[in-house]
């Protein structure tokens, strides 16, 4: 099957508008404004204590610090330990919100939004996209630093990981693997996708980044809008590009694995 960037495009955002991908966005929406809440009554206490020492030492340098409650405006007056409580709700909510749309996306058609989008193996599926998603930034890191190209190739090559872990339920090591078999001969192409996908989520950043400069409660809010909307698009241009590549895999009979892409579809509410 041929793997055709626009068709992706189309899809990923038919499948972003679907009740499903809305209601991922929203729950997405809603943790980033916890996270929000969280990180600023973390921060706000950290400079103030921050400012009261070298406005100690110095008091000519207070005019030099902004006003805390302008830098941190969803700060809340609550003990740390809530905070960091909140910190890690967020983090668990926005894996579990990662792990159901990878699987409602999979499809040719959107799954329902329910918990069975979770998949019966959680702690499993859980435990390796942890874990090989350390491995994987660990590994893109270092490939940027080593004059960008490394790191462009690694992302390509093994960034369908997260699709093998969760709709196939294999380990995150099997699944690079299975990602970088997947994807050889489509290389090129997989990257003018995503080339497209970063330039246009850049172009919205800065111009969210400009207004957060100008009013910081609002450009908080606004990226706590575009970001999740701009992850989930990610999830299902990925997830929809996967498909291809299995099918693709399917016709040229390279396919490691027994059996259709449909075995590893979630089975619908």
């Amino acid at each position: 099957m041929a793997f055709e960037i626009e068709s992706v495009l189309r899809e990923g955002a038919q499948k972003l508008t679907s009740r499903t991908g809305l209601l991922l966005v929203v729950f997405s929406i809603v943790l980033q404004l916890v996270g929000m809440v969280a990180m600023d009554s973390v921060f706000i206490d950290q400079y103030a204590e921050f400012v009261d020492r070298v406005t100690e030492f110095n008091p000519d340098l207070a005019d030099w610090f902004d006003d805390p409650e302008e830098l941190y405006p969803f700060a809340l007056d609550i003990p740390s330990w809530v905070a960091s409580l909140l910190g890690i709700f967020v983090l668990v909510g926005t894996l579990l919100l990662t792990i159901m749309a990878l699987n409602a996306f999979a499809p040719v058609e959107v799954q329902p939004f329910g918990a069975d989008l979770l998949g019966d193996r959680l702690g499993w599926v859980a435990i390796n996209l942890l874990i090989g998603g350390i491995v994987f930034t660990i590994a893109w890191g270092i490939g940027l630093a080593l004059f960008v190209v490394p790191g462009i190739f690694i992302f390509v090559v093994l960034i369908y990981f997260i699709m093998a872990v969760v709709v196939e339920q294999v380990s995150f090591i099997e699944a690079m693997r299975r990602s970088a078999s997947l994807t050889k001969g489509h290389r090129w192409t997989i990257f003018m996708l995503f080339l497209v996908v970063w330039i246009a989520a850049i172009a919205l950043m800065i111009v969210v980044s400009a207004i957060q400069w100008f009013d910081q409660g609002v450009g908080q809010i606004l990226m706590a809008i575009v970001v999740p909307f701009l992850t989930f698009y990610c999830y299902a241009i990925t997830a929809s590009s996967y498909r291809y590549l299995v099918e693709a895999a399917e016709s040229n009979g390279t396919e490691p694995d027994e059996g259709s892409f449909d075995e590893f579809t979630p089975a619908r509410a």
